[in-house]
């Protein structure tokens, strides 16, 4: 009896240094967890401060890696989870950041062509994809630069990546309140500083390749357009111009010969655009009978007329496969490849 006593007076105190030691394990890794989160969520020191307000600016004459402090990315990531995890929805934090991009400025409004829940969640995916890749530069970069393409249209400036960016800044500030730190609101407004410059420097970048390939085709196809949609993507020296000048008159006059020496025998005809001229060489190797060939010639020209406008390529595109999933037999590209080159060496 007295030692069933004894057990059962020690077996309470066991149990309570054991409940101690537990309380004492949860309450440290608490600590260490508020610890790691109030020191990213805290001011950021002078290194940080100084790194972050060089990339406060927009740079459009380069595009490289945005290195941003580990600390700063830690803290911009978290924020941007509580952001989300504000809304029951994806959909309710989209809607947010399209009617703060819009309302912004209304002389801006002009830019947003798709629907509202459309572009709401374009604009939300696109920023997901640069914060969480935030510590991975090279991945960043890439994310930034497949996003840039689809600005090509657009007329992005520093300005309004300001606008943009600001205006992003008062949607955090509202929804989160005293969530969002200093070092999440400058690691934030660094990153979409950053895709503005890109947006920028690609749009630069490849105004005049889209401009040749416009021109290069009005040529071939005998539009005899003028390629305005793009004309104040960058601008161009008058030398550049008239260099320009020169070889448009350099072609025309040998079109004006090519005719003349047609002119001879009226019997045979010779192709002039790039319909006849695809349609003459498909017959010449062999492929009269291949009926998908004319679908993507049909569409070819919308295609290539659209190259700077990445949405209406996607729906030129989409419906062309359309018509081409109703087509017997094996498509085969490199054979319209073929044909296409050799068409525009002709022409």
């Amino acid at each position: 009896l007295v030692k069933s006593t004894l057990e059962l007076k020690e077996a309470p105190g066991m149990t309570d240094s054991a409940d101690e030691s537990e309380y004492q394990e949860d309450s440290e890794s608490e600590e260490l967890s508020d610890e790691g989160s109030d020191e990213a969520d805290s001011e950021p020191d002078d290194d940080e401060l100084e790194t972050l307000k060089k990339l406060m600016s927009v740079n459009d004459k380069s595009f490289e890696d945005l290195e941003l402090p580990p600390k700063v990315v830690k803290s911009t990531q978290k924020a941007w989870e509580t952001f989300v995890s504000v809304f029951e929805r994806r959909e309710g934090a989209a809607d947010s950041l399209y009617g703060a991009f819009f309302d912004a400025a209304p002389n801006l409004q002009g830019m947003f062509r798709a629907p509202r829940a459309t572009m709401g969640l374009r604009i939300l995916a696109g920023l997901s994809q640069f914060v969480q890749a935030a510590h991975e530069p090279p991945v960043l970069r890439k994310h930034v630069e497949a996003i840039a393409f689809n600005h090509l249209d657009l007329d992005v400036t520093a300005p309004r990546v300001e606008i943009f960016r600001e205006a992003t800044m008062e949607v955090f500030d509202l929804e989160l309140g005293a969530l969002f730190g200093t070092r999440a609101r400058m690691g934030l407004s660094a990153i979409m500083t950053y895709a503005g410059g890109a947006y920028i420097f690609t749009r630069k970048e490849y105004a005049s390749r889209i401009r040749i390939l416009l021109r290069s085709w009005n040529t071939a196809a005998k539009k005899g357009e003028t390629v305005d949609q793009i004309d104040d993507l960058d601008s161009k020296s008058s030398e550049e111009e008239e260099e320009e000048e020169v070889a448009q008159e350099l072609v025309q006059a040998d079109a004006m010969k090519s005719q003349e020496g047609t002119g001879k025998n009226p019997q045979l005809k010779v192709p002039t655009t790039f319909d006849e001229m695809f349609l003459f060489n498909a017959a010449v190797m062999g492929y009269a009978n291949s009926t998908w060939m004319k679908f993507i010639l049909e569409y070819f020209d919308p295609i290539v007329s659209n190259v700077a406008n990445s949405y209406r390529l996607q729906e030129e595109c989409d419906v062309l496969s359309l018509n081409l999933a109703k087509c017997k037999g094996e498509i085969n590209l490199p054979e319209f490849k073929s044909v296409m080159l050799a068409s525009l060496r002709s022409l």
